[in-house]
């Protein structure tokens, strides 16, 4: 796609147009949310979807099928769960295409990124869309923070996790001022947000860079320690300041309720899953109940009983095939193997707690993410191979 600028002809990425719907799309859920009520999605998505997944699946069909494994079991698994969706939950004609484009939307994201990112370089458009939807996400954030934290009762709010997995686009940026001053911001979300599951995550995230920083630059180790203690007193300062602002938030209560609670009834929904299970028939066993209205917060618990063993199984495989990439990464001394690992802990972290894979929502940003760096590493690969030849 072109224009013209004077005399001029630029270049708009074609990926631009899912990219910007996607954020538009979480931009657009952040400002309409209200505690206690269902928010619409972004209606615009409407017309650029339904191309997303066509073009998806003829790229994958043409230019990637047997390239990855991940990208095969990724492949199997979207359709054998389409096929369960189809007939187990029926519904009508529009409801039947609604689902498969939902069904499908995240596996052609992540195709659609790879064969975009595998071109070159990837194009500065796309770090300055993704500083635009993180900082826009964060003021709205923080207005629907203010909204409700004036209330006596504290609310947790949800849709920080649009903003998490916004995390790890930030280190995919050259420009590391912007990439600390991303974390920090998302840092400010989570503290307010009152999400134990996030405040984890984040932690988690940050312990991981310092590391792979102190690993990868064993010269700069003191630069990097200099880094993290930097980091953390900012942490820290924002931490006190937002304390002050929004009186009523108490983490250290709030992480004490863990186990009073059992992980907001968590560990009541997973001791369900069993008798669950025992009470199926063998067909529903085997290959799933349909994605039927039970909530189990946890990834693997939730295919298995949608989607039975055989969903289980691709599930898993897809899973052992990221960890396996990561090692390639880290092997190959590949660039973005920092913000890979960082995806993963909060994929892995999430789906452990919670659901990622059955939700498409998130799920739409970690699959686009994924695309974009599975897309670079495979140019890095190409490119060594080539090279070996001459």
């Amino acid at each position: 796609m072109q224009f013209r600028i004077g005399e001029k002809t630029a270049k708009i990425p074609w990926f631009l147009i899912p990219y910007l719907t996607l954020s538009v799309s979480v931009i657009y859920y952040i400002s309409n949310f209200n505690w206690g009520t269902g928010v619409e999605s972004f209606k615009g998505a409407v017309l650029v979807w339904p191309f997303v997944v066509a073009t998806g699946a003829f790229l994958y069909l043409m230019k990637f099928i047997r390239r990855l494994a991940l990208l095969d079991f990724s492949a199997l698994y979207v359709g054998y769960s389409a096929i369960v969706v189809l007939l187990v939950d029926g519904g009508g004609f529009r409801s039947s295409v609604t689902s498969l484009i939902y069904t499908f939307l995240w596996f052609c994201l992540l195709i659609c990124g790879c064969e975009f990112s595998r071109k070159g370089k990837l194009p500065r458009i796309v770090h300055w869309v993704t500083r635009g939807t993180v900082l826009i996400s964060a003021i709205c954030f923080l207005y629907l923070a203010i909204s409700v934290m004036s209330e006596a009762s504290v609310k947790v709010l949800n849709p920080v996790f649009y903003l998490l997995y916004f995390l790890p686009f930030l280190f995919l940026d050259d420009n590391k001022a912007f990439t600390i001053v991303g974390v920090l911001l998302v840092f400010c979300v989570v503290i307010v947000s009152y999400k134990r599951t996030a405040a984890i995550i984040i932690l988690l995230c940050l312990a991981y860079w310092f590391y792979r920083q102190l690993r990868e630059k064993k010269k700069k180790a003191g630069k990097t320690l200099l880094l993290a203690v930097v980091v953390c007193l900012i942490g820290v300062a924002l931490y006190s300041v937002i304390i002050q602002r929004f009186g009523n938030i108490d983490w250290l209560n709030r992480m004490a309720e863990i186990e009073e609670t059992g992980g907001s009834g968590r560990t009541m929904r997973w001791a369900t899953f069993l008798p669950d299970m025992a009470n199926s028939s063998f067909l529903e066993v085997v290959f799933g109940h349909g994605t039927a209205y039970l909530y189990y917060h946890n990834d693997f618990m939730q295919v298995l009983y949608d989607f039975g063993i055989v969903g289980a199984a691709l599930y898993s495989g897809i899973c052992f095939l990221l960890l396996h990439l990561y090692f390639r990464m880290k092997k190959a001394g590949f660039k973005y193997t920092t913000a890979y690992g960082i995806s993963l802990i909060v994929f892995f972290f999430n789906s452990a707690v919670g659901q990622v894979i059955v939700v498409h929502t998130w799920f739409l940003q970690m699959a686009v993410f994924w695309g974009l760096v599975i897309g670079q590493f495979m140019l890095t690969q190409e490119r060594t191979k080539n090279g070996a030849k001459k």
